[in-house]
């Protein structure tokens, strides 16, 4: 019989997240595709993802105060192939290599603060047409700073 286990942990030096474990019958647990026979194996097994926070600023040039109600969209950048589902999906979209993870507003401080597991992220600020990617390998903060308006 299968059943399907979310498991969440939380570890002293910061929050892991494992993805979904089946158990296969008796005391195996298919995580990932692998089959875990026992505890050891499962400790060791590579599926615990780290999470880290990912803090967007947008402030203006000129005053040097923080913008608020600003669109910014975060985008996951696809390392490995995809399937032709997945890629109708992202083409949806309009980003057909990138995922949508989340596409919101700042707040009255001109930041979003997002977490999302290690990987390559591509952060956008359509208005002013800023973007910035980013590897997420541990907390990070971008600014974006709007571009000064000239008079002509």
């Amino acid at each position: 019989m299968w059943f399907i286990v979310d498991i969440l942990v939380l570890l002293i030096v910061g929050a892991v997240c494992i993805k979904q474990a089946v158990t296969v019958g008796g005391n195996a647990l298919l995580i990932s595709g692998k089959k875990i026979e026992n505890i050891e194996d499962f400790e060791l097994a590579s599926v615990l993802e780290k999470i880290y926070r990912l803090t967007v600023k947008v402030v203006d040039s000129q005053r040097n105060k923080p913008i608020q109600d600003v669109n910014v969209k975060v985008f996951r950048v696809e390392k490995g192939p995809i399937t032709p589902k997945q890629w109708a999906e992202n083409l949806r979209n309009g980003t057909p290599y990138k995922t949508l993870m989340i596409s919101t507003t700042t707040s009255s401080n001109g930041s979003v603060i997002v977490e999302f597991p290690e990987g390559i992220y591509e952060v956008i600020v359509n208005e002013y047409g800023l973007n910035q990617v980013c590897e997420l390998t541990q907390n990070l903060e971008i600014l974006f700073i709007e571009p000064k308006k000239h008079w002509w």
